[in-house]
């Protein structure tokens, strides 16, 4: 028979502490829909955040402009623009802040083809009478550009000054039909506000231990900036990464465990031998001194249980990785450990070498590594055999 040990009030304390808690969210402005949300944000030890319109205002115009030809920009901007998001906004009102009116001079356009912006290829393009009209990230547009390296230099350069302020760059460039490069027009800078009282915010998770990390598909230099903002020089060094360093970093990672053919997979596609190898590659991410692993040959049969042995030298070997090992596999251990340390009911009974521990003279340790049904060890863990043990 099973006596309940779980006070009847707990049910409803719980449930009033998670209420207080969502009463005390919502004075911050945010709605909590579920009340088991608030005890999730808890245990919250990472959040990951936008940068453009949760760190920053999200209200943006041009403050900086360098420009070869003033109408041919104004072009850009007009032609290229969907009214799609803020930056789209902010240069249609830099238009009309030029004395041109962009809605009628979209009025009689017919575009012929238009490649739109996306977050993988950082730029948009639109074709009206033949002349092609490109707007996007500087170091993509100036790949399509005919520029020579000292008007590259100085463009670069102009970009990290700017961007040092936390502006938003946009660059500028069109190709008639007789060329078959893109002219190169100019640079726009456009302002964001950071958000005030995000200082104190991040100054609060960073006192709880939460690590944040912003993701952005702005310019580097431009995110590096506005992170000094928002952290008020917390974080002396600051870690920023590309999303072409981060995929060298995955890719570099699937191949060293040979998984580099599963790349695309989603989850349900993998092989439960393939997901622990995936939760390697995850770990080697951040190039630890350490690993540890729980029971890793669990549920694998023999042959990929040596195919997991056999990796794990590698990683010492290679990556001069310690890896720490808790398995009940002593075929696993005699082959992958340099020390066994045999713990017995949360004693450690023995520590040595696998050649020591082959030979020691513990009849507990014998029982197990032998796997015999007969020994000291205790099976059963029933009530009246625990209490034998300990008297």
């Amino acid at each position: 028979m099973a006596v309940s040990a779980i006070p009847e009030g707990l049910t409803i304390s719980l449930t009033v502490i998670l209420s207080l808690g969502m009463q005390r969210i919502l004075k911050k402005k945010a709605l909590v829909r579920r009340l088991v949300a608030a005890e999730a944000l808890g245990s919250v030890t990472v959040i990951a955040t936008d940068k453009t319109g949760t760190l920053t205002e999200g209200i943006m115009r041009v403050t900086e402009t360098q420009i070869k030809n003033l109408d041919d920009a104004l072009d850009v901007a007009c032609y290229a623009n969907n009214l799609d998001d803020p930056i789209e906004f902010a240069l249609w009102d830099w238009v009309s802040k030029n004395n041109v009116d962009p809605e009628a001079r979209n009025k009689h356009i017919l575009r012929q083809k238009e490649v739109p912006f996306d977050s993988i290829n950082k730029y948009m393009s639109v074709t009206i009478d033949h002349t092609t009209y490109l707007k996007g990230a500087p170091e993509v547009v100036l790949k399509f550009a005919k520029i020579t390296g000292s008007e590259k230099k100085k463009i670069l350069d102009q970009v990290a000054e700017w961007s040092k302020k936390g502006l938003r760059i946009i660059a500028f460039a069109k190709k008639s039909p007789k060329h078959t490069k893109y002219t190169w027009i100019g640079l726009i800078a456009i302002e964001d506000p950071v958000r005030k009282g995000l200082v104190k915010v991040f100054e609060d998770c960073f006192r709880a231990g939460i690590r944040v990390v912003m993701i952005t598909g702005d310019y580097i230099g431009t995110a590096e900036a506005v992170w000094r903002q928002v952290t008020n020089g917390h974080d002396r060094e600051i870690i920023a990464v590309t999303g072409e360093e981060l995929d060298k970093i995955v890719t570099e990672k699937l191949k060293w465990l040979d998984l580099l053919p599963a790349k695309d997979n989603l989850p349900s596609d993998i092989s439960g031998g393939m997901k622990k190898r995936v939760g390697i590659a995850r770990a080697l991410t951040s190039n630890p001194e350490i690993l540890l692993y729980d029971e890793p040959t669990s549920g694998l049969d023999p042959v990929l249980s040596n195919v997991f042995n056999e990796l794990i030298l590698r990683l010492q070997k290679e990556l001069k990785v310690t890896s720490i090992v808790v398995t009940h596999d002593m075929e696993s251990a005699f082959k992958i450990a340099n020390r066994i340390s045999f713990i017995y009911e949360g004693v450690v009974l023995f520590c040595g070498s696998p050649e020591e521990i082959k030979s020691t003279n513990n009849e507990i340790v014998q029982q197990f590594i032998n796997g015999r049904t007969k020994g000291p060890m205790i099976l059963d863990h029933s009530e009246e055999e625990l209490k034998k043990q300990k008297h």
